[in-house]
C-alpha cells in the first residue's frame, strides 16, 4: 500500500512540474547546437547520432566524433574494422588509447543510435550504443569551460551524410541537458523514494525465491576458448619472418599476417628495421606514412595504428613498444624475428662456421620482403645484399670447397638469392656439381646463367666455362 501511494504521488507531482496543471513551471526542451557552436559544460552534454558500420571484409579506420577545447583535441572517437578482431571503437585522449568492441556484429547491419555523454563536474564520459554503455572513464574536462563537438568530417547537423565512407553518420545532434536544476532535483528526490520502495520489494522477492531454491547455485558466465592443437614448429611459433615474404605467427603457430592492413604492415616493418638503429621519431613516421595528413590527423592515425599493433602482438608473444628520447622503439623478449637474427649475425666481430651456416639458411628462404616496394626499404634491401655478398665472399675465399661441398652449394644458393647474376655463386655452383661428378649439371648452370646475363645487360657474358671452373 505504501508503495502504491508513493508511486501515485510521484506521478502527480511529475505532471505538475512539467506544466500540465500549471502549478510549478514550464519544462524547456534541450537546446540543440550547430556543429560550429561551442558549449559551456554545466551539468551534462549529450552528443547523439545514428551510425552504420558495414559488415565488410575491408580493413578501415574512420573518425566518428571529436571534442575540442579551442584548437586542442581532448577526445577522438574512431570506428575501426579489421579481419582479425572485427569491429571496434578507439577512444583517444591526451594520454590514453582505449579499444572497445560494440559486441554482436549482426546488430551493425542497421543504423544504431549512438550517444556520447559528458557529465560535470568530474568530467565523466560515457559512450552508449543501442542503450548499452560500452565504456566509461574520466576526462580532463572542467565545468564552466567551452568545448566544441564535431562529427566525422563532411557531416553537418542538418546536412546528409557522405555516401562514399565506410562509416555513415546520420542525424547528428548536440544538446545541453543542464535545464532547470531545481526542477530535476525535486523530480530526482521523488524518483529515489520510488526506486527505494521498488528495490526493497525486489530484494524481498528475490530473497524468498532464493530460500525456496536453497542449495541450487546459478552457473557463472564462463568464456571458453577453442584451442587448436597444431604441430609445434619452432620457426612457426611466436615469430616474425621477413625473408621470403612477410609472415607473422602467434603463440599457437597460426599465421596472422592477414590481420595487418597495408599501413599497419608498413608501420610494423619500419619499427623492426629501425630497431637496431635505436628507433624512429614521430616526425619520420609522419613523413613516411602520413605525409599528406595534418599534424593532428597524423597523431591520431599513429595512436590508432600503434594500438592495433599492440593488440596483434599480444597474441604473438612478449614485446615492449616504448617512446624514449623522442623515438619509438620496439623490442622482443620471446618473439623470433629473422631480420634481427640476421643483424645480430653480421654484427659479430668474429664470424664462425656456424654463423655462416645460420646466415645461409636464413637468406635461402627467399628475398627480403619481395612483395614490398616502399621507397625507404630500398636502402635496407641493398644493405642486406651488400652484407651477404661481402661476408660469404670473404668466407668462401678461406674454405676448402672440395671438403665442404654441402656448405659450398648452400653459399652459392644464398648468393644467387640476393644477386641472381653473382659471379662467385656461378663459380661455386659449377664447382659443386663437378665435385659430385655431375659435369652436365654444372654446364647447364653455366648455360642458363649466360642467357640470363645477356637478357639483363644486353651483352655477352665475358667468361668462358673453363674460366669459371679455373677460378
Amino acid at each position: 500500500m505504501l508503495f502504491i501511494m508513493r508511486l501515485f504521488k510521484f506521478i502527480w507531482y511529475a505532471l505538475m512540474t512539467v506544466g500540465l496543471f500549471g502549478c510549478i513551471g514550464d519544462y524547456e526542451e534541450p537546446a540543440p547546437f550547430s556543429e560550429n557552436d561551442a558549449f559551456i559544460l554545466r551539468d551534462k552534454i549529450i552528443a547523439s547520432c545514428g551510425i552504420t558500420l558495414p559488415d565488410s571484409a575491408v580493413n578501415f579506420s574512420e573518425l566518428v566524433l571529436s571534442i575540442k577545447e579551442g584548437r586542442k583535441v581532448v577526445l577522438t572517437i574512431v570506428a575501426d574494422h579489421d579481419t582479425i578482431t572485427g569491429y571496434s571503437f578507439f577512444f583517444i585522449t591526451e594520454d590514453t588509447v582505449l579499444r572497445k568492441s560494440p559486441g554482436n556484429r549482426t546488430a551493425l547491419k542497421v543504423i544504431m543510435p549512438v550517444s556520447a555523454e559528458i557529465s560535470a563536474p568530474a568530467g565523466n564520459f560515457a559512450f552508449t550504443i543501442a542503450d548499452t554503455i560500452i565504456t566509461q572513464f574520466k576526462m580532463k574536462l572542467q565545468q564552466g569551460r567551452k568545448y566544441q563537438v564535431t562529427f566525422m568530417p563532411g557531416v553537418s547537423l542538418s546536412g546528409p551524410p557522405e555516401s562514399h565512407r565506410f562509416v555513415r553518420v546520420t542525424s547528428p545532434e548536440v544538446s545541453d541537458m543542464s535545464g532547470d536544476r531545481k526542477l530535476y532535483t525535486e523530480i530526482l528526490l521523488l524518483i529515489l523514494l520510488v526506486v527505494a520502495d521498488i528495490g526493497f520489494f525486489l530484494i524481498m522477492h528475490l530473497r524468498n525465491r532464493y530460500l525456496k531454491r536453497k542449495g541450487i547455485q546459478n552457473p557463472e558466465q564462463v568464456t571458453i576458448s577453442n584451442v587448436t592443437i597444431t604441430e609445434k614448429l619452432p620457426s612457426k611459433t611466436s615469430s616474425v619472418h621477413l625473408f621470403g615474404g612477410f609472415e607473422v605467427y602467434n603463440r599457437n603457430g597460426e599465421e596472422i599476417s592477414s590481420g595487418f592492413s597495408p599501413i599497419l604492415k608498413e608501420l610494423f616493418i619500419l619499427l623492426i628495421c629501425r630497431q637496431p638503429d635505436e628507433g624512429i621519431s614521430s616526425a619520420s613516421l609522419k613523413e613516411l606514412l602520413w605525409f599528406d595528413k595534418s599534424e593532428e590527423s597524423a597523431r591520431n592515425n599513429r595512436s590508432v595504428y600503434l594500438a592495433k599493433l599492440r593488440q596483434l602482438l599480444e597474441t604473438v608473444g612478449g614485446y615492449q613498444l616504448s617512446h624514449e628520447k623522442g623515438k619509438w622503439l620496439i623490442e622482443f623478449t620471446d618473439i623470433y624475428v629473422d631480420y634481427l637474427d640476421f643483424r645480430e649475425t653480421i654484427g659479430k666481430k668474429i664470424i664462425r662456421v656456424e654463423d655462416i651456416e645460420s646466415l645461409v639458411t636464413l637468406v635461402k628462404k627467399g628475398a627480403f620482403l619481395p612483395e614490398c616496394d616502399y621507397l625507404w626499404l630500398d636502402d635496407v634491401k641493398a644493405g642486406i645484399a651488400d652484407y651477404v655478398i661481402t661476408l660469404l665472399t670473404d668466407f668462401s675465399g678461406h674454405m676448402d670447397w672440395e671438403r665442404n661441398p654441402g656448405l659450398t652449394n648452400a653459399i652459392a644458393d644464398a648468393l644467387f638469392t640476393v644477386d641472381p647474376l653473382n659471379d662467385l655463386a656461378l663459380s661455386l655452383k659449377c664447382r659443386y656439381y663437378t665435385i659430385l661428378g655431375k659435369p652436365y649439371l654444372s654446364k647447364q648452370i653455366y648455360t642458363n646463367y649466360v642467357k640470363d646475363y645477356k637478357s639483363m645487360y644486353g651483352e655477352e657474358y665475358g667468361k668462358s666455362y673453363s674460366d669459371i671452373l679455373a677460378e
